[in-house]
């Protein structure tokens, strides 16, 4: 197998572990099962009072941000270990 060759199909492997990557990350914008409605629309019923929600902000969430990249990094070596294992499984020995 050619060195192109060898190239050609690790940067394709790559590119796929890339796409299955990107196309993985919107399920981490998922909504819990009870909630039916979009956040700000109006469910018709009006006997109850409005909800006072009062939020104070305390900077970046470092745990949050953490498990965030730590679960980044764990899906880009995955990536990179299952085309590392392709690539070896397609290498001849010349002897």
């Amino acid at each position: 197998m050619s060195s192109q060759s060898h190239t050609r199909r690790l940067a394709r492997s790559a590119a796929v572990a890339l796409a299955v990557t990107v196309i993985a990350a919107p399920t981490a914008a998922a909504r819990p099962i009870g909630e039916t409605h979009p956040i700000g629309i109006e469910t018709g019923s009006a006997t109850t009072p409005p909800t006072v929600i009062t939020t104070t902000d305390s900077g970046l969430d470092w745990a949050s941000a953490g498990l965030g990249a730590g679960a980044a990094g764990a899906i880009v070596l995955l990536s990179l270990a299952g085309v590392a294992v392709k690539a070896r499984g397609h290498v001849r020995s010349v002897t």
